[in-house]
């Protein structure tokens, strides 16, 4: 007897959107959809948490679904699951 477990995994994080934004505002903005891709390019229909950062983390913050500024300056926001950016 043989047993599989385990679908298709992760292999590459998929964001909609522009993937630069330049704001002159302190009003929060949304995050852009991410999607979890196979190896085949498919997203997963049970794909696993993207969890999302700031750096640095003095210029903008995560808050939810939203990115936060907080300051004057550049920042870069990156989509994660696992190992995969």
């Amino acid at each position: 007897l043989l047993l599989a477990c385990g679908g298709p995994t992760a292999t590459s994080i998929a964001l909609e959107g522009d993937a630069a934004k330049t704001v002159h505002t302190t009003d929060a903005l949304a995050l852009n959809p991410a999607k979890v891709l196979d190896a085949e390019g498919k997203e997963l229909a049970e794909a696993p948490a993207v969890t999302w950062t700031v750096t640095p983390d003095t210029v903008a913050k995560i808050d939810g679904t939203n990115i936060v500024p907080l300051a004057n300056g550049e920042a870069t926001i990156t989509a994660a699951v696992g190992d995969i950016k």
